[in-house]
């Protein structure tokens, strides 16, 4: 049964892109960051005076982050009741930062953060500026009276501490928001890019981004489990038939791999329907495979160019409890020219030209799947017919050489049509390290009514 999450994102994305992630797991990633870079230098960064050898330690002491989700802020809570956030400014010896002159405890109480999506990254910005109360610990005497540190003694300390006191009431707060580590959503989608109009809604369980667009940003390098190229042959039938359009047969090896379960409950969905996932599909397979080759044998020369470009093309969704499969049907036309001729006293005479012509059918499944840290939407070819024809192909001289001919055709034309559909529609839908999954996130769902559902797609 549906729950709130995807039941929101399918009302808000409509026919938009939309990525969604719960606040529950906004929170935990921020409480996480607070353990793990609770010292981090980012928060001490542009404090201190220059020209003096004293220096400024920041850590994290108290920090209990929630969503207010009407507001679309992360809150901190009050200190009266065990939340808050709290600092502490270890003032130091520059040289030495354990020789400690001095602790200012900087306790905000309910601070929050406007969560803004800026150059499509989602950062967290001051809602307002809160006075801290700030509780002084125990003055060093010993470094005060150093004059290697004070020539001034107490009175040169005092007006240090009042400036690094002053920034860092200015400066923490917002240096506390850029921060934390919040999930690049939009770059995690992998080849697939959100674009156009984006947008930021807050409901009550998450936050959603909307794009009016999908479009495949750049790839480069391998295709997600390795290139056609390696994996597909086509072998043409033994003998040749005299004549009519010639059956290829096409093998294409898909490699094995290890289905993941899904998991109890997802932190992040992405939503795309099928009307936008088919323009990104047909867009990619659409430049037309053209090759041009030619050779000599048996005193008998000969040349073609040929090309194969998309007629037509249709996809269809299918989900079960198991599997999700996106079916993509294609039709390629083949089409070309040969010449053929005979070298007579080293001088070439042209015999006979003829038409190339074919039809390309394919039924690839494109199904989601967990590879590494990448969930991928990898194409398999389930069905196929191919056939060519050359036309007088039973005529001399093109008889002679026309099983050179079909094969350049069939095994460089038509190939290298199959072989680009089927890497250009393996596209990298998910980069889980951008997401910062602290537990493995496994398997998607072909809709968003699966309380497990991670990638969703939808019916247009």
């Amino acid at each position: 049964m549906a729950n709130q999450f995807h039941t929101d994102i399918e009302g808000i994305c409509g026919d938009r892109v939309g990525v969604g992630v719960r606040y529950d797991y906004l929170a935990g990633l921020l409480a996480d960051a607070l353990v793990r870079y609770a010292n981090s230098p980012i928060l001490s960064h542009g404090l201190g005076v220059l020209g003096t050898k004293v220096g400024v330690g920041v850590t994290v002491v108290r920090a209990t982050p929630f969503f207010d989700a009407p507001g679309g802020r992360v809150r901190f809570g009050t200190l009266s009741s065990g939340g808050g956030l709290s600092f502490d400014l270890n003032i130091h010896d520059r040289r030495n930062p354990s020789r400690v002159i001095r602790t200012l405890r900087l306790d905000y109480d309910d601070l929050a953060y406007k969560v803004l999506l800026v150059a499509n990254r989602l950062l967290l910005d001051p809602a307002s500026q809160v006075e801290p109360n700030v509780v002084s610990g125990e003055l060093s005497e010993d470094l005060i009276a150093d004059p290697d540190l004070f020539n001034g003694g107490r009175n040169e300390y005092a007006l240090l501490e009042f400036a690094i006191k002053s920034q860092a009431i200015g400066l923490l707060p917002s240096a506390f928001g850029r921060f934390f580590p919040t999930p690049d959503l939009l770059n995690a989608l992998g080849a697939l890019r959100v674009e156009g109009d984006l947008a930021v809604t807050f409901t009550a369980e998450a936050l959603f981004i909307t794009g009016t667009t999908l479009a495949v940003g750049p790839l480069g390098g391998c295709p997600p489990g390795g290139s056609a190229e390696d994996q597909t042959t086509i072998s043409l039938p033994s003998p040749l038939p005299a004549e009519g359009p010639i059956d290829l047969t096409v093998v294409h090896k898909t490699p094995g791999y290890e289905p993941g379960g899904t998991p109890q409950r997802s932190p992040v969905l992405f939503y795309v329907t099928e009307r936008k996932l088919k323009g990104v599909s047909f867009d990619i397979v659409k430049p037309a495979a053209v090759v041009n080759d030619g050779g000599e044998a048996f005193l008998v020369y000969w040349n073609y160019h040929a090309g194969v470009a998309l007629r037509e093309g249709s996809l269809s969704l299918t989900v079960t409890p198991n599997r999700v499969a996106i079916g993509v049907r294609l039709s390629l036309d083949v089409f070309g020219n040969a010449s053929a001729g005979i070298t007579i006293a080293c001088i070439r005479h042209e015999v006979l030209g003829a038409g190339i012509r074919g039809v390309i059918d394919l039924e690839i499944d494109l199904e989601p799947r967990l590879e590494g840290n990448r969930l991928i939407l990898y194409s398999v070819l389930r069905n196929n017919s191919v056939n060519i024809d050359v036309d007088g192909r039973g005529v001399f001289p093109l008889n002679v050489i026309a099983d050179l001919v079909l094969d350049g055709v069939a095994n460089k034309a038509v190939k290298a049509a199959i072989d680009k559909s089927l890497n250009a529609l393996r596209l990298p839908l998910l980069n889980l390290p951008a997401l910062r999954v602290k537990l493995p996130a496994r398997g998607s769902n072909g809709s968003t009514t699966d309380d497990s559902a991670l990638y969703g797609i939808v019916p247009a």
